[in-house]
């Protein structure tokens, strides 16, 4: 199943853990002939162009207001909150945008989210211990659901 697994994100604190899940699967060799991974700038569309031979998307970021700090959470397309994740005032939702992309693409194949709560996005550092420590699973999550097995989204 060829799979784009997209991590969303910024170079600031916390925000940066879509971009740094990206970055371990990376090194790891997992982007192969059947997966690709692309680190986002967080903006609504950037990664529409990557949409092409995708299968299913999985994309990867930090929430806030869902949990405690470094809690992990994946969801599926149907249970993504009709509201910013991030917190953010200037853009659409992230429900909205996938709302977007599959009318404008005619866009019909599986879309997770895997995401962590996140704390401080404090400009150009890193992210926080909890956080941090949180991204395994997100590797995890992200490589099952990559393989195009099921997930058991209550049990991460």
């Amino acid at each position: 199943m060829k799979t784009l697994i997209v991590g969303l994100g910024s170079p600031h604190g916390d925000d940066r853990v879509g971009w740094q899940v990206i970055d371990v699967l990376a090194e790891s060799g997992f982007a192969l002939e059947n997966r690709r991974l692309f680190r986002s700038n967080a903006t609504a569309m950037d990664w529409i162009a990557e949409i092409k031979d995708s299968q299913q998307i999985v994309f990867v970021d930090g929430v806030k207001g869902r949990g405690k700090i470094g809690e992990v959470v994946v969801l599926t397309e149907d249970e993504l909150p009709n509201e910013n994740l991030a917190g953010s005032s200037h853009a659409i939702s992230f429900a909205e945008s996938v709302a977007l992309m599959r009318k404008l693409f005619s866009l019909s194949i599986p879309i997770h989210f895997v995401g962590v709560e996140i704390g401080d996005s404090i400009p150009f550092s890193g992210v926080s211990v909890d956080v941090a420590q949180a991204i395994p699973s997100m590797v995890s999550a992200v490589e099952k659901l990559s393989k195009g097995a099921s997930y058991d989204y209550q049990n991460i």
